[in-house]
């Protein structure tokens, strides 16, 4: 009997090991150690990769970006600059260009009023023959006022002078009669000088604005009763009264009242005299009377570099002074005097042969500059006022510098002849 042993089985029966199927496809020792080999090869390139990138730039890159960077920003900075300035010189211009027109606005009006007496025509209108006229027996409109001038206002209405390079007047207002006011203003008397190389104009009217007599006077020197409130009135006030044949410029010595009935009275303690020229009836006429001084003078101001700042100043009839304009370096005029054959000839205030009784219009100029330098090249130009050039050279110079100036020119003509 064969045993288990002995029994011997076909080859193709044999029984096999059959490996589980996960074995099957598992990768020899040498394939694993390959695989390993390039899965650390991939780490370290990686890591080259990552110490490449946190590296930065190189020096190249490095300038190359600085210099472009460099460029960028100076060309954003010149842009803003030259919109600042652009921006700051429309802005000095535009303030130049307000005071010019409102300087000659102001002066224009007053000039054009310039012996306005309503409907009392001044002496040298009455009679053609100007040369004929008598004035000290004239009894036309003298100012009874204190501390005023005095000569008749036809002859007074319209004054000019000149302020050499020397501080020198011409004409000199102490040979011109009562010009008391102008020569406290040449000695500095208000606080302020009128400045050298420039011009002073003072003209004299009464207000086109009125009051009405509510009755007669009852003598010269009685007090005017109003009952209009078309202006106030204050004591110390100068005031013109007049009808179509004689008029008063006197000081106002009471304090009137500022409601209907209005009591203004003229007595000595403000004016040289009590009485008036006549008693005035009904049909005269009381007018607020001006007296309007422009000159160019230091405002006491510096810019923020510590320059001077000049402005245009008007004088009033009572000796205050207020700013015109801030800016006027200079006012020069022309005055046109009208000859006996009707032709028009203009003079300066220093002309000896200048009648300002006959003078019919007027060359205003004025240079304004910029309060502060807004300009990148040093003020070189001329600029042409009447009867002279103001440049950084010669008699009469302007201060230079980088600032913006314009010049205004203009000719008024006068309604009213001396």
């Amino acid at each position: 009997m064969n045993t288990l042993s002995d029994i011997r089985f076909p080859r193709s029966t044999r029984a096999r090991s059959v490996a589980p199927s996960f074995l099957k496809n598992r990768p020899t020792l040498d394939q694993q150690k390959n695989h390993h080999n390039e899965h650390t090869q991939c780490k370290l390139l990686h890591f080259e990769n990552i110490q490449n990138v946190q590296n930065g730039f190189s020096l190249v890159e490095v300038l190359i970006a600085g210099a472009l960077g460099t460029f960028v920003l100076a060309g954003m900075i010149q842009v803003l600059t030259s919109t600042k300035q652009t921006y700051q010189i429309e802005s000095a211009l535009t303030e130049i260009q307000e005071s010019g027109r409102y300087a000659l606005h102001i002066v224009g009006d007053a000039l054009r009023y310039r012996g306005f007496q309503g409907c009392l025509l001044p002496a040298s209108l009455q009679n053609q023959n100007e040369e004929d006229l008598n004035w000290n027996s004239l009894t036309y409109t003298v100012p009874i006022a204190n501390n005023y001038p005095s000569d008749n206002i036809s002859r007074t209405n319209l004054r000019g002078f000149s302020v050499g390079n020397d501080d020198a007047w011409s004409p000199n207002p102490s040979l011109l009669g009562s010009n008391s006011d102008i020569e406290d203003l040449r000695n500095g008397i208000s606080g302020y000088t009128p400045r050298s190389g420039s011009d002073v104009i003072s003209v004299q009217y009464a207000s086109p604005v009125l009051l009405t007599l509510a009755s007669k006077m009852s003598s010269r020197s009685a007090p005017i009763v109003t009952n209009d409130t078309n202006f106030s009135v204050s004591k110390d006030d100068i005031l013109y009264i007049g009808d179509c044949s004689v008029g008063d410029v006197f000081r106002v010595s009471n304090d009137p009242a500022t409601t209907a009935p209005i009591t203004i009275e003229h007595a000595t303690s403000h004016n040289t005299t009590a009485n008036f020229r006549r008693a005035y009836e009904t049909d005269a006429k009381i007018r607020v009377f001006r007296t309007e001084t422009f000159f160019v003078a230091d405002t006491g101001r510096n810019n923020q570099f510590g320059e001077d700042t000049y402005g245009l100043f008007r004088m009033a009839s009572n000796g205050t002074i207020d700013e015109i304009a801030e800016g006027v370096e200079f006012l020069r005029i022309l005055y046109g005097e009208e000859l006996s054959d009707g032709n028009i000839r203009f003079l300066p205030a220093t002309d000896v042969n200048l009648n300002m009784r006959r003078v019919v219009s007027i060359q205003i100029g004025l240079l304004i500059k910029s309060l502060d330098p807004v300009t990148t090249t040093t003020d070189s130009h001329d600029y042409t006022l009447p009867g002279v050039d103001i440049g950084p050279n010669g008699a009469s110079q302007h201060s230079g510098g980088n600032y913006l100036r314009r010049e205004f020119n203009t000719t008024i003509q006068m309604r009213n002849k001396g």
